[in-house]
């Protein structure tokens, strides 16, 4: 998760066209994806469960930073 982290922060930072979509800074964005992102409780039909590691089961912002991580973990072994 630290490394997902990383990688989407470094394309936060890199945007260069965040400011016409948004008046969210950088780190006002990122502080929210951490918000979601550490919450380790989900629930589902049965139950409440905690999570230990990687991204919340169901959470918003899941299937984006795990996509995120696979694109460029395969980039990376591919070059």
């Amino acid at each position: 998760m630290d490394e997902a982290l990383i990688i989407l922060e470094k394309k936060i930072r890199n945007d260069a066209t965040l400011s016409k979509r948004t008046d969210l800074s950088p780190d006002e964005i990122l502080a929210l994806i951490k918000e979601c992102v550490e919450s380790p409780y989900f629930q589902c039909e049965l139950g409440m469960f905690m999570q230990d590691d990687g991204v919340p089961m169901g959470g918003p912002l899941s299937c984006i930073i795990a996509d995120l991580f696979l694109k460029t973990m395969k980039r990376k072994l591919i070059l």
